[in-house]
């Protein structure tokens, strides 16, 4: 408290450190075969399919993070369902095929037990009570019940089909767009770094566009720094992904190193830095 009347300054050294920000925007694409129940009607099997990267998406606004789904043309084919072999139906997974299960009242026994306590008087006049086990036929049949997932026929509808024993398969495009977001700070002094990348600073870089390739120079630290965040952007790029645009923002933050002593102290440092307070 009051540390400004305890202090004498002996010095203040300004000097800059650099918060870096780079933002990415991506598109992915990649193509799965995938299939649904076929009831007749069109298919689009004729002609050349496009290419994957030649299929018109919108593009999306800044940084917007969205999925789409689009069929590709000229791929869909009409094939027996693997999942049926065409019969359209399957075996009752819950009764194997019987149309019966245990019933769930008493466990398939058929039967359901329960404790009753009796009350008796013995020879001497004493009341006394004891447990005793009370069995009752269960109102099922033989310990089953009709399975409630296929109704007691023992087969349910192909859900891959949907009960046509048919099924149209197509190549699906997917196209992904999402963005990264990469820091750095040149900083030296013994400021922690995460609290330097917090503050805007004086924008003296704010490149804008499809590809950033190089930056304009700063300091020989920071184009070094500015090279490697870019350098581990494109590398991202090298597969299935392709870069829309870019964003890379360099702000210089003022930084004062005071050196200061507390009464008969040996000489202490502070640092005041940015300009939000």
């Amino acid at each position: 408290k009051g540390l400004g009347d305890k202090i004498r300054v002996d010095d203040v050294v300004p000097c800059f450190s650099y918060a870096l920000r780079l933002v990415t925007q991506y598109e992915d694409r990649f193509v799965r075969r995938v299939s649904e129940a076929y009831h007749g009607g069109m298919v689009d099997d004729l002609g050349v399919p496009p290419d994957p990267r030649d299929i018109p998406v919108d593009r999306p606004t800044d940084f917007e993070e969205r999925t789409v789904e689009i069929p590709v043309p000229c791929t869909e084919r009409v094939e027996t369902c693997p999942g049926c072999g065409g019969d359209g139906n399957l075996t009752c997974v819950h009764c194997n095929g019987w149309g019966k299960v245990d019933c769930p009242w008493c466990q398939g026994r058929g039967y359901r037990e329960s404790t009753q306590w009796r009350t008796q008087t013995d020879a001497q006049g004493h009341t006394t009570s004891r447990s005793e086990t009370v069995r009752e036929s269960c109102t099922c049949f033989m310990g089953k019940v009709t399975c409630t997932s296929c109704g007691g026929n023992g087969r349910v509808t192909c859900s891959g089909c949907g009960g046509s024993g048919k099924v149209k398969t197509f190549d699906l495009l997917t196209v992904k767009f999402r963005h990264t977001r990469l820091t750095d700070v040149w900083d030296a002094t013994d400021v922690p770094d995460p609290m330097i990348g917090k503050v805007a600073g004086d924008t003296v870089v704010d490149e804008r566009t499809a590809r950033i390739d190089r930056c304009p120079s700063v300091t020989a630290e920071v184009d070094k720094l500015a090279e490697a965040l870019l350098q581990q952007s494109h590398a991202v790029a090298e597969g299935a992904s392709v870069i829309l645009f870019q964003h890379l923002s360099i702000g210089r933050v003022r930084v004062y190193e005071i050196a200061y002593r507390y009464f008969d102290s040996p000489v202490k440092r502070l640092w005041i830095y940015g300009d939000e307070e």
